[in-house]
């Protein structure tokens, strides 16, 4: 299937953007979304966003091949990639720029979509993706019961870290939203949301092509709308959320109460420490540096036997 999003001119619409397209069910989904660009499944939704940055892809990368280094020399777990989906909860796929399984969810790894619980998230943020990986994803991860997400924000040079503090087995009937999701910043400095493409249209009956382009509703000689296609009218909104102060909970409920939340901290410098992957850390200066350094140097680092040297 092909996904085409234009302007009232029914030109492409530039990037950044992001578009819900309602009415999908998880079988649709999994059979009709396509690879690229990355579509997820969100409560009958199917969520679609612009195409990444070179920027976001080199920061994918290197903290791919660290991570995928290290647990390679260690003999712990596995790193995988987006476009890999995630079946996080009945109703939500993901697809993380990066997580790492534990090595007792490796032989789950099979078929799509993968059914497993990572060790450890990692989203890289963009202006397309701010709001859904700061605000939405951690709500979904929290009640899946992954037990560690990094969102590594290299627009303010931050990492925001959340740790759960409660279990998976604590969230029999509750649903996602019951407390709002917030993440850490200065005192009363709101963390900006991302531009999102909110008209859609639905896609055409299964078995029907779509055309390579839609014209317009409406114009002259327009074909049927076959394709799945948003048009927007003007400059995209932006959502705001609030930052509070270092140390909130994040997630469906209180820390201690019934729904697991996460225990949230935004790191600008220094080490960072995964709590979910036996010894792995990184400086997280290492992320802000342009270019980034040499993986070896820094997976030597995090290894152990060069540790002073950064």
């Amino acid at each position: 299937m092909r996904l085409t999003l234009v302007d009232e001119r029914n030109r492409p619409y530039p990037a950044p953007y992001l578009v819900r397209l309602a009415g999908w069910t998880l079988q649709r989904y999994l059979g009709e979304a396509p690879e690229y660009p990355f579509c997820e499944f969100v409560r009958e939704e199917v969520v679609m966003y612009s195409p990444a940055t070179a920027e976001h892809q080199d920061l994918v990368r290197f903290l791919m091949r660290l991570l995928d280094g290290y647990c390679e020399a260690r003999g712990w777990g596995k790193v995988l990639t987006g476009p890999a989906a995630i079946k996080v909860l009945p109703d939500v796929v993901r697809e993380p720029d990066l997580f790492v399984l534990p090595p007792e969810e490796i032989p789950k790894a099979r078929g799509v979509p993968l059914e497993v619980r990572p060790a450890l998230v990692v989203e890289v943020v963009s202006p397309a993706t701010r709001t859904v990986d700061l605000k939405e994803k951690p709500e979904d991860y929290a009640l899946a019961g992954i037990p560690e997400y990094w969102a590594v924000d290299p627009e303010e040079r931050r990492v925001v870290v959340h740790r759960l503090l409660s279990g998976p087995e604590q969230v029999q009937g509750r649903k996602p939203g019951a407390a709002p999701a917030t993440v850490p910043g200065p005192p009363g400095e709101p963390v900006r949301g991302m531009p999102y493409a909110a008209p859609t249209a639905l896609a055409p009956p299964q078995g029907e092509p779509a055309p390579d382009e839609v014209a317009p509703s409406g114009a002259a000689g327009a074909p049927h709308e076959q394709a799945l296609t948003a048009t927007t009218t003007g400059p995209a909104p932006v959502r705001e959320m609030p930052a509070p102060a270092a140390g909130t909970g994040f997630g469906l409920g209180p820390p201690g109460g019934a729904a697991p939340a996460y225990a949230v901290e935004a790191l600008s410098s220094g080490r960072l420490e995964a709590g979910t992957v036996p010894g792995l850390w990184l400086r997280v200066e290492w992320l802000w540096q342009d270019p980034l350094p040499p993986v070896a140097r820094c997976l030597e680092a995090v290894l152990g036997s060069a540790e002073n040297r950064f």
